[in-house]
Formats: C-alpha cells, structure tokens, sequence
C-alpha cells in the first residue's frame, strides 16, 4: 500500500520545499505544483505540513535534491500508511478478537507464499556478465546513485542535458530495460540537468549485493566490482568504456607546440582507488595512462595511446563520439562500442 509523507515539525517541511524549489529551478510555487500534477490548495496544505506528502510525490520531489540531501531528508522522513487513522482503529479491533485475526493470516500467508516470492524476483540476478552489463555499471560507477528510502528503492543517473542526455536515452536506459526488466524510467530534464531515474529494489539489490557498489554517496569509495576485474577482457574494457563515457572528457590540446590540434582524453574523479584500477587495467591493455599529482585526474595523452583506447574501448556517448571523429573520421567504422541506439 502506498505511503504519506511527513516531517516532525513545520521548520523542517518548510526546509524541504525550499531546497526543492531551489535544486529544481521551479521559479515559482504554481510552477512546481503544476509539475507535480496537483492543485494548488493540496499543494499548498502539504508544503506548510497542514497534510502528509502521498510517497509517489515525495520520490518525485527528492529526485530534484543532490544526494546528500536524498540522503539527509530520507533519513529523516516519516511514513505513514495512507489509511493509517483507519489502521489503528484495526489494531484495536485486532486486540479484541486475535484469534480469528491469526488464523485468517496464517490461510493467507499459505495461499499467497509462491505468489508474493515469484513477484519479488524480476529480472535474473545471476544472469552472465556481458558487455552491456558491464557498461552499465562502469556509467553507474562515474553518474550513478542507489538508495534506500523507507521501502522506496531507487536507482538515478544524472548527467548534463546538453551533452549527456542521448547517451543516457539511448544506451544505459535501453540496456536496463533489457537486462532488468525495466519498463519504465522516470526522467527528469531542467535547464542544463538530466536525471533517468529506476524505481526498482531488486536492482538496487543486485548492484549493493553481487557488484558490492556502495548505496549513497559513493563517489570516493566504489571500485571496479571483483567479478569484473577477474572477468574477461571484455567485460573489464565494457566497465571503463562506461566509466569514460560519464566521467571522462575528449578534448583537444591547441597549444603552438603542434601542428594541429592534439587529441588527449581525461577520466575526472575524486578516487584514487578505481582511478588506479583502470590505470593497471589499461596498462594490461598496452594503452598507457597515468594520474597526475592532485589524485583526480587520469590522463591518455600519446597519440598512439589515445588510438589504442579508441579502437580497443571505443565510446558509446555521442558527446565523446562527435569530438574524436574530428580528429579520426574512420573512428565510427572500427569503433568497438555497439552504436548508442542499438544497446
């Protein structure tokens, strides 16, 4: 059954609709109620805490928040059922006349056990490692965040629109809805934001369990999972081909020193853990890259090294994809990524 939502005190409620009305950019109230599909007066009674928030409304309104602060407010939410005046009228009813209540409950559980086990597991989550798979989590180890937020499981990509949102639209939400049985991905888009958002527990559960990628702010402690870095060579160029893609830059090296514009690429991420990993991992690959002093960067600068990532990892993300084949037009003919729109 579904949820309402509340805070302790009017301070806080008040707290949370401002940050939401400021990390959305809603420039005003009628903008963001619209939004949210409701009217005004409803609207109205849940932001100054006259009323409890319904849970699909709350999940909406913490997708607009940064993860410390999802983190913060879902830590701090309160949840109710949504008949819950109704439920405690039924706890007194039940203390009366337990018996009838128990043996009803044990007939019920018996009836419906294969049912409710056979809903909870929607996609295999032992299914092979494949190089989909493995792009999948290297974009969730660069963009990604899972958490848990009462019994609501949620797993969100967030990239920037101008650049980011045809990869997202075109190969990770592609690739979740065939490989996890995804149906539907709530997306998010406001000025220069882009956020795909799953709503799903078991594939939170599959990547904190079997990938062991952190829940929560994750990004100076996940790594290359295990099972990837002792996996196939595929597999392991599929994971950083989708770290890169979120977290790495093509750019263009314009000094004087060259004849023409020198092509380097750059991994960005604030841990050295999983920057070293893929650093011995492409080395491994015969493709030389180093980090540099300040710990957050990952460099490919050589021209031959650059070429061996190309044409050995490749690109998925067409912001990636239009910069190279400035420098390198054949790279759409021999790059090793499936095209974005046949994930």
């Amino acid at each position: 059954m579904s949820e309402r939502v509340c805070f302790s005190d009017k301070a806080t409620t008040t707290q949370f609709f401002n940050l939401v009305k400021q990390q959305g950019d809603f420039s005003t109230w009628k903008q963001m109620y619209q939004t949210l599909e409701m009217n005004r007066s409803d609207f109205d009674s849940m932001r100054n805490a006259a009323r409890t928030i319904p849970e699909t409304k709350f999940e909406e309104l913490m997708t607009r928040l940064l993860p410390h602060q999802q983190k913060k407010y879902g830590k701090i939410a309160i949840r109710k059922p949504k008949n819950w005046g109704q439920r405690l009228a039924g706890k007194i009813t039940y203390a009366k006349h337990k018996e009838i209540f128990e043996n009803g409950r044990l007939l019920a559980l018996a009836k419906n056990k294969n049912r409710v086990n056979e809903a909870r597991v929607k996609f295999n989550v032992d299914q092979p490692l494949s190089e989909d798979l493995c792009e999948f989590l290297g974009a969730f180890a660069g963009d990604g965040f899972t958490n848990q937020y009462g019994r609501h499981y949620f797993t969100q990509f967030t990239g920037d629109r101008r650049y980011d949102a045809a990869y997202y639209k075109n190969k990770i939400i592609p690739i979740a809805k065939n490989l996890f049985n995804i149906k539907s991905c709530s997306i998010w888009e406001k000025d220069n934001t882009f956020r795909a958002t799953f709503h799903s527990k078991v594939l939170f559960e599959f990547l904190i369990q079997r990938f062991k990628m952190p829940a929560g702010v994750k990004f100076d402690t996940v790594q290359i999972p295990d099972e990837i870095k002792n996996g196939e060579s595929k597999h392991v160029r599929g994971f950083i081909r989708g770290t890169f893609d979120t977290d790495g830059c093509v750019y263009f090296d314009n000094r004087k020193i060259y004849k023409s514009p020198y092509l380097r690429l750059d991994l960005t991420m604030y841990n050295p853990k999983i920057l070293d990993q893929i650093a011995e991992k492409l080395n491994q690959f015969g493709i030389k890259a180093q980090r540099l002093k300040n710990e957050k960067h990952l460099q490919i600068t050589s021209k031959k090294d650059v070429q061996d990532y190309l044409k050995k990892i490749g690109s998925s993300n067409p912001r990636h994809i239009n910069k190279i084949i400035k420098k390198y037009p054949e790279f759409e003919q021999y790059n090793p990524a499936k095209p974005p729109n046949q994930a």
